[in-house]
């Protein structure tokens, strides 16, 4: 194969980032990069004797570009949540009350996890400054703009609910028997 017809591909590893060069005024040259990358694996366990005792355990565990890969039990976050459940109308005491249809009293409680922060606030940032003198010559100047936060991680919330779910066909068709 001749080399003349053979594409040249240059990778640039050590230089991901070309905006802090200092071009010819004809030929700018500029350029930006982002990466957002996030995992997460859900799995749900759910029991039902004889539709009348319920349960389920749920569950997330994520990770998140966000926060520091390299601090142990930062990136990565598990959530879990589970819920209970007894359906009294399937009782046998509630045979004779034919106005309930279905009778149900609920619980539940889950750890919700967030990652809503400013990527990357676990690596110190630079901005341009003021310009400076060096030598009769103007400069310009960097400083550092965010100080890094290696501890940074998931924003946890528990939630939780209980209730009382209560139904009769009568009353909702509008039929009476």
């Amino acid at each position: 194969m001749n080399s003349r017809h053979t594409p040249l591909i240059f990778l640039f590893v050590e230089l991901p980032e070309l905006d802090f060069g200092n071009p010819a005024k004809s030929n700018p040259i500029s350029g930006g990069s982002d990466a957002k990358r996030s995992i997460g694996y859900v799995f749900r366990l759910k029991y039902d004797y004889d539709n009348k005792y319920l349960a389920e355990f749920t569950g997330r565990y994520d990770g998140s570009y966000k926060f520091a890969g390299n601090v142990s039990g930062k990136r990565w976050g598990f959530f879990p949540s589970g819920s209970v459940a007894w359906r009294i109308s399937k009782e046998s005491f509630m045979e004779d009350l034919t106005f309930i249809d279905d009778l149900k009293v609920r619980a539940s409680a889950g750890l919700l996890g967030a990652d809503a922060i400013t990527p990357y606030r676990f690596l110190s940032t630079y901005a341009y400054g003021d310009k400076v003198m060096i030598g009769g010559n103007s400069y310009p100047s960097m400083y550092t703009a965010a100080v890094p936060n290696a501890t940074l991680t998931w924003e946890n919330t528990l939630s939780y609910n209980v209730g009382f779910d209560f139904y009769n066909v009568e009353w909702f068709t509008g039929s009476r028997f």
